[in-house]
């Protein structure tokens, strides 16, 4: 059998084949840099083909292996392209609904103040300035002259794009919802009002105007399969386009805690606690789960099996748990899982919470939050002492893929996290309330029930008494894409998933590391 590892490697490479030969109807410009600057969009009215501007003037652009075929690298190097230039034309004027996307790889020079990745501005209009800016190198944007319209100040930590490494960048112009969007890897990262684009006659530019010599405002780096859309993308169509984006490493610095485990739901068949087999634990009692509103039944998940939560007749509706010394979670705390919607459609999706009906009872609430202007974001609401109720929100969930998501109370801030990465933070006081006749609610509340259940499937969910630092959390999330569970896996297990990563054979899969 070969490796979780090895499968999704083989499904990106499939996902990236099919892009590569296939471009939405809506695409009116597309460079897939495969050895060419040539356009090769199925809608544009013109073929927007660029010319490569030399550092010094002589010598030509270079390709190098990108996410889908070659892509092509601006550098400052001498004889090296710095800028690649088209004339203007209709299809380079965004429409009033838009969507300009790429693939990206920073190099360590992107380090300035701004780094101009694709601009229609500077040679006889101002369009649009799409550059990553300010020490984040977060996603910015002018328009018609003004700005920002997105700001690389707003939507932090999540708005952020890594150097030396791929990623899937895109601004989405959306007149119905009055939004101007950013996404970073599929994530909705940052989001300003929307603005009418004006149509000017300047030339369009990657990397640089190409009427300046190479400068501290320069990207340098990789650009693979940029597009331009005469429409509004929806999140989904992102999510996929991001799919061949490879994780990043998994650190080597920072596995999850050894210590902290207080409960532990596999949903391998069972919905029993499993925290008492692992070196891990502290847990004070056996958290089992009780399915209500239907049975407990199981498909396969993203680590071993997966449990239904409402996703058809007879399944389980919501799940609770008696209240315990770990129910009631110290002021800080860490709640990681798996999940994979089949209903985004209602206000929230209650996944993990204790938070009865009345205030007092108010402890935390870890959730899929998609109203209040946020669109299905990763939602920890959090009760203090103080009667106060501080909560994050951030990021996109998406129906029908499997993603990892957690809630961090560190002592200082609330912090929630979207496959690994930090989408949302806010302060709190370090303290909680204690609801001491509140149980744990699993897709709904322990006592106050309601209509805004979680709807799809769930896998792998852990509590900790411990805040897990955000390399930690990317590690928990790298883990689960090579079939690993949250608690530390044995010695034996890491070789093995080593083995399985790198040869890709067929090595069987050990799900997780149960002390013995």
């Amino acid at each position: 059998m070969q490796s979780k590892q090895c499968m999704r490697i083989g499904a990106a490479s499939a996902l990236a084949l099919f892009w590569a030969s296939v471009a939405p109807a809506d695409v009116v410009t597309r460079y897939a840099f495969d050895g060419t600057l040539t356009d090769t969009a199925p809608a544009g009215a013109n073929a927007d083909n660029l010319l490569a501007r030399i550092v010094g003037g002589a010598g030509g652009e270079s390709y190098e292996p990108g996410l889908i075929g070659d892509a092509v690298r601006l550098d400052f190097a001498t004889g090296s392209a710095f800028a690649l230039q088209a004339p203007s034309s209709a299809d380079l004027n965004l429409a009033p609904n838009w969507t300009l996307e790429a693939y990206v790889k920073p190099d360590l020079q992107n380090t300035g103040e701004w780094d101009r990745l694709w601009t229609k501005w500077g040679e006889g209009s101002t369009d649009w300035h799409w550059a990553f800016r300010h020490p984040n190198n977060g996603l910015d944007l002018f328009l018609n002259g003004a700005g920002p319209v997105v700001s690389a100040l707003n939507g932090l930590p999540a708005n952020t794009v890594p150097l030396e490494r791929w990623s899937h960048v895109a601004l989405v112009g959306d007149s119905s919802a009055n939004q101007v969007r950013g996404y970073i890897n599929g994530a909705h990262v940052v989001t300003g009002n929307y603005v009418a684009p004006i149509a000017g006659g300047g030339n369009m530019n990657f990397g640089n105007f190409a009427t300046a010599a190479p400068n501290g405002l320069q990207f340098t780096g990789l650009i693979d399969d940029a597009q331009i859309h005469n429409a509004a993308v929806d999140d989904a169509y992102l999510q996929s386009r991001a799919a061949i984006v490879p994780p990043p490493p998994l650190p080597t610095t920072a596995p999850p805690p050894t210590t902290g485990l207080v409960s532990y739901w596999t949903f391998d068949g069972t919905t029993d606690d499993e925290a008492s087999n692992f070196p891990a634990n502290v847990g004070v009692a056996t958290d089992n789960l009780t399915p209500r509103g239907g049975s407990a039944n199981y498909e396969p998940g993203q680590i071993g099996g997966a449990l239904r939560i409402g996703v058809g007749p007879g399944d389980t509706t919501d799940l609770s748990a008696v209240v315990s010394g770990d129910v009631n979670l110290p002021a800080t705390y860490t709640i990681e899982a798996w999940v994979n919607p089949s209903d985004l459609s209602g206000p929230w999706q209650r996944l993990v919470l204790n938070w009865g009906g009345t205030a007092d009872a108010h402890a935390y609430h870890f959730a899929i939050r998609n109203e209040s202007g946020f669109s299905n974001a990763v939602s920890l609401f959090h009760g203090q002492t103080n009667g106060a109720e501080p909560n994050a929100n951030g990021g996109t969930v998406v129906a029908n893929q499997w993603q990892h998501i957690a809630g961090v109370a560190d002592g200082s801030a609330l912090r929630v996290y979207l496959n690994g990465e930090p989408v949302a933070a806010v302060p709190y006081d370090g303290t909680i309330k204690t609801a001491l006749a509140e149980g744990l609610g699993v897709g709904d509340s322990d006592t106050a029930l309601s209509t805004i259940k979680f709807n799809g499937l769930l896998d792998d969910l852990a509590i900790w008494s411990v805040p897990l630092t955000p390399d930690q959390i990317r590690y928990q999330y790298q883990s689960g894409l090579n079939g690993f569970g949250a608690p530390v896996p044995e010695p034996t297990t890491l070789v093995l998933a080593a083995m399985a990563i790198v040869g890709c054979g067929a090595a069987g899969r050990v799900r997780r590391g149960r002390s013995k």
